[in-house]
């Protein structure tokens, strides 16, 4: 092979040899930059994430002050009610959008307590075990409690425990509700073809009020 040849073949390969040692330098280069902006990206969003929340938050806590052990007002299923109300406008704003999912289920279940001792005039035994995890769920989102992964998890087995049991108690007023209503409409039935009897005794208090 002349000389020549030879020359240009090893220039050749010399240049290909460095062509792909600087591409291959700059591909690294711009995947350090890349992973360093996603980094960087994910650090503004979680501290974005927790200035709002250290925001929003204590409105959350403020809605459930009537419901501490230590306020000297009378609880009643009113205030359940105004709670429930205050607690729903809460779960929809700013600080319900950026609450960790378990955060926003316990705080979702005291609602429901309270709406349940509002409507039926008797406080579910699970409200304030749902008080206590809402507490502890957003005192965890703000990184000021120290649970550890098994708290974290019992605390989370508890909550889908305390729903179950609210949901089944619904389901049993649901129930009661319907029998109620069917044995209104039969009584209804039977009187209008029989006719009222002056002499017949006055239903139950509890069934004439619709409970």
């Amino acid at each position: 092979m002349p000389t020549e040849v030879t020359t240009v073949l090893l220039a050749g390969f010399v240049a290909l040899a460095v062509t792909t040692g600087i591409g291959a330098l700059m591909w690294d280069q711009i995947r350090r930059e890349r992973q360093r902006e996603l980094v960087a990206v994910g650090l503004a969003r979680s501290l974005e994430l927790h200035r709002t929340r250290l925001a929003s938050y204590p409105a959350a806590f403020e809605a459930m002050e009537p419901l501490s052990t230590q306020n000297r007002a009378v609880q009643t299923p009113e205030t359940a009610g105004a709670v429930a109300q205050r607690l729903n406008v809460w779960l929809y704003s700013v600080g319900g959008m950026c609450a960790d999912a378990t955060t926003r289920g316990a705080l979702l279940g005291l609602r429901d307590s309270c709406a349940r001792w509002a409507g039926v005039g008797q406080r579910p035994p699970q409200l304030y075990e749902f008080r206590n995890l809402a507490v502890a769920f957003l005192r965890h989102d703000l990184d000021l409690s120290e649970l550890d992964a098994s708290e974290i998890r019992r605390n989370v087995t508890l909550l889908g425990r305390l729903r179950d049991d609210l949901d089944a108690l619904d389901n049993r007023a649901g129930d009661t509700g319907s029998r109620l209503d069917a044995g209104t409409a039969a009584g209804s039935s039977s009187a209008a073809g029989s006719g009222p009897a002056a002499d017949d005794p006055p239903g139950p208090a509890w069934l004439s009020a619709g409970i």
